[in-house]
């Protein structure tokens, strides 16, 4: 049998574990709430440098894929601008300017073959007064990029349209004409 001194340092010794306990629960709560916090921080530290080095890598294929891009353009702008000169040189001495008839007795449509303007010309009779005006006032192609004959007008069925060809890339644009100017335009035939 336990004399009374082992009793009472057992209950000591009870009430000194109960006692540590609570002050590990009370202390403990704050240190492990500040591990949490800790490791959260470093958790959310950890996803931040992620993130920039994923940002940073997806800069650096953007950056690759932007200058290969700008590579591709400039060598096929290039390779434009050389065919252009070379066609240039090729046909100039073939006529800039081609009349075409239009159902109308009085007006006829002049094409800039080199670069894609399209004027009405209407020729004066009696009370009927000359004029040249465009059907629309820009250019197709700049000057550097035509040449003569890259440009060519079909006639329809419909009077007042005609299907211009760009002999070069097979782009197809209506042309409208009338006497009246909100009627009149060139518009590109989209290819499907």
């Amino acid at each position: 049998m336990k004399n009374k001194c082992e009793l009472i340092f057992t209950k000591k010794e009870n009430s000194m574990k109960r006692f540590l306990i609570i002050l590990l629960v009370v202390l403990g709560a704050p240190i492990a709430s500040y591990a949490q916090v800790n490791n959260d921080t470093v958790n959310t530290e950890q996803t931040r440098l992620d993130s920039i080095k994923t940002q940073k890598e997806i800069d650096s294929l953007w950056a690759i894929w932007h200058c290969e891009y700008d590579s591709i353009i400039k060598a096929e702008q290039e390779a434009r601008e050389s065919y252009a000169k070379e066609m240039q040189e090729a046909t100039k001495f073939l006529p800039r300017y081609k009349m075409y008839q239009t159902e109308n007795i009085h007006i006829l449509l002049k094409l800039d073959t080199k670069r894609g303007k399209v004027w009405m010309v209407q020729y004066g009779l009696n009370d009927t007064k000359s004029a040249v005006i465009p059907v629309e006032y820009s250019y197709l192609v700049s000057a550097s990029e035509g040449w003569n004959g890259r440009f060519e007008l079909y006639p329809t069925k419909n009077v007042y349209n005609f299907i211009m060809v760009d002999n070069y890339d097979g782009e197809t644009y209506q042309v409208q004409w009338s006497i009246s100017s909100s009627n009149r335009f060139i518009l590109r035939i989209t290819n499907y």
